[in-house]
């Protein structure tokens, strides 16, 4: 076993030939490698084993073309109450992307995008005190069937909403309600998992 202030993980298996071997790990004995062991274990028990923690599932990113959408990066971190950078690593071909010191996610598609195509941007969530713990996670930009916004969008325009098509019927930017659904479906999601 290793044992991390991130937990404990099974790194090997390891077995004594026989009764009078002298040396612990050698002389015959065997090693097992630990992903194969929990392959046999799902395969036995019929269960799947939690294997470290798992990275959430983000709804796809839906823009207006010429408009913006967000979403939130969560590090998904084991580590509680650790401080993290937000990079961008991988901008969309038919548009830009920012990422805001705490982690929101703005996506502005061109106003020449498809309609019914999608785009991917990578960030990269790296941990502020040890830089060795990074992470890079892709989000789905998905370009919405809507006539293109008339206004020019800006991606470090963090909670803001584009004119020209964003809006539902009473006037309100559907963003807000948007990010505000997501953000519960997070939460919602974390206390499953308690």
């Amino acid at each position: 076993y290793l044992l991390t202030p991130y937990g404990d993980f099974l790194v090997g298996v390891t077995s004594r030939a026989y009764g009078d071997a002298t040396v612990a790990c050698g002389e015959g004995g065997i090693y097992g490698r630990p992903d194969l062991l929990v392959d046999q274990i799902e395969a036995a028990a019929g269960v799947p084993v939690l294997r470290g923690p798992e990275p959430l599932l983000v709804e796809p990113i839906v823009a207006i073309r010429g408009d913006a959408g967000e979403s939130i990066v969560d590090p998904n971190d084991p580590k509680a109450g650790t401080s993290h950078n937000f990079t961008i690593t991988t901008q969309p071909m038919k548009g830009q992307a920012a990422v805001s010191p705490e982690g929101i996610l703005r996506v502005c598609v061109n106003a020449d995008a498809t309609p019914g195509d999608t785009e991917a941007v990578v960030v990269t969530v790296t941990d502020k005190a040890d830089p060795m713990r990074a992470i890079a996670k892709r989000f789905v930009v998905s370009v919405a069937a809507n006539e293109p916004a008339d206004g020019t969008c800006d991606p470090t325009a963090f909670g803001e909403t584009e004119g020209g098509g964003c809006c539902d019927s009473g006037g309100q930017g559907a963003g807000g309600s948007a990010l505000l659904a997501l953000l519960g479906l997070v939460a919602l999601n974390r206390r499953r998992r308690r």
